[in-house]
């Protein structure tokens, strides 16, 4: 963190930034920090990043992870389309009787 530009912080000041950011990242492996890090100061190289910024990457790349390891979702076979006349059948069958504007359509 000592690479922004701003005055040194006090060494208690220090302290409880660094307690702050290993409250917030205590769970996730040191290497997986080090590259959120890293990818945040690619995409942000202006501004300085909070806990909760590389908290929200590393989140971000377990979600990805999680979705990359499901199986390929299978989709649902397709049924034939009716046809008018059964369409009407089945609106007759449920009791939807639209009102037609010109008589019957």
């Amino acid at each position: 963190m000592q690479g922004y530009w701003q005055a040194a912080l006090s060494p208690e000041m220090k302290g409880a930034v660094l307690a702050d950011w290993c409250d917030e990242l205590e769970d996730w492996p040191q290497d997986q920090v080090r590259a959120a890090l890293r990818d945040w100061r690619r995409r942000n190289p202006s501004k300085k990043p909070n806990p909760g910024h590389i908290s929200e990457i590393l989140k971000a790349w377990r979600g990805r992870d999680y979705v990359a390891s499901l199986p390929p979702k299978q989709e649902a076979p397709r049924g034939e389309r009716c046809g008018r006349e059964r369409a009407k059948e089945i609106m007759a069958e449920v009791g939807f009787q639209p009102k037609r504007f010109g008589g019957e359509q």
